[in-house]
């Protein structure tokens, strides 16, 4: 498990609290990895598609997409860190 999910729990009790929390919620957080990988997936398409140059913000476009499908990564890779 990623440590970035205890982070802030004062002792091991929190800890395992936390732990034991995540473990419980883990068919929902299963399913919400799921939605934010068929999200990327989409952005990851669009992301790929050919950009319109012609358009003065295309970069600024294409930086959000990148952040975006960053951000979404995260989240599937701190779900996938819980451990059953």
């Amino acid at each position: 498990m990623k440590l970035d999910w205890t982070r802030g729990d004062k002792n091991k009790a929190d800890k395992e609290a936390t732990k034991q929390l995540l473990v419980s919620a883990k068919p929902a957080l299963d399913r919400l990895s799921n939605l934010c990988y068929n999200k990327r997936s989409a952005y990851d398409k669009m992301k790929y598609a050919k950009p319109d140059y012609n358009e003065p913000a295309w970069a600024l476009v294409q930086s959000d997409l990148n952040g975006y499908s960053r951000a979404l990564t995260e989240i599937i890779e701190l779900i996938s860190s819980i451990e059953e």
